[in-house]
């Protein structure tokens, strides 16, 4: 427990620093602690939001905060026992974990219980956990100091489009974009949100600055934003 703790403060305190000097998150007339006191509240909204779905909403198996981590354990294994299948896994090259699949029977969501026409984001949520498990050692409150950083820079992102756009409440802007209750509390855990948040304000970003002064970088966050 104390060791879970201290690596979550550590994350967080990492993320913090690098929202603190990284140029990316430097806007002209707010200062930098500004931003680090936004991700702190954002950290704090995740860390209440896995509270409740641990003592209150006691079912494992039906809260989505754990339903996409627990399953990214078969995933996150097969990097140190077949890294080629976790590859191809990982990739969507092979389909060990689809139904009749030989691991499908470790893992519950990774395929919908019912017909769907759209991609099936659920797998991506279970990528990011296999991926954030090399940080985490376990701990699970470490990925969501990781996902509140996603769904902060994306809503960020966002903000310094609008930011271009409007001559008043520049400061406020970039408050009430992240702190919208409904947004805080859903985009602050370990849920699809905060990968969304994160794909949609790249995705605006660069969409804004190809119009404006194109870059091949811009380019580039456009297509992985997509």
């Amino acid at each position: 427990m104390m060791f879970d703790i201290i690596l979550t403060l550590v994350y967080a305190l990492i993320l913090g620093w690098v929202i603190y000097r990284a140029p990316l998150f430097k806007v002209e007339g707010i200062k930098p602690y500004s931003f680090v006191s936004i991700f702190t509240i954002k950290v704090m909204a995740g860390v209440m939001l896995y509270l409740i779905y641990t003592y209150y909403y006691t079912d494992r198996s039906e809260a989505d905060i754990y339903r996409f981590y627990d399953d990214s354990e078969a995933l996150y294994q097969l990097i140190f026992t077949n890294l080629r299948e976790f590859l191809a896994n990982f990739f969507g090259f092979a389909s060990d974990f689809n139904s009749g699949g030989k691991y499908a029977h470790l893992m519950n969501n990774w395929m919908l219980p019912y017909d769907n026409p759209m991609y099936n984001d659920n797998r991506i949520v279970i990528r990011v956990h296999a991926l954030l498990r090399l940080l985490s050692f376990g701990s699970f409150n470490v990925h969501t100091v990781f996902f509140s950083f996603f769904s902060f820079t994306g809503l960020f992102l966002m903000a310094r489009v609008f930011y271009h756009l409007i001559d008043d409440w520049k400061y406020e802007l970039f408050f009430g974009v992240q702190l919208i209750p409904s947004v805080l509390f859903w985009s602050s855990g370990c849920l699809k949100e905060p990968i969304l948040f994160l794909g949609l304000g790249v995705f605006v970003y660069a969409f804004f600055f190809l119009n404006k002064s194109p870059k091949l970088w811009h380019w580039l966050c456009l297509i992985l934003s997509v």
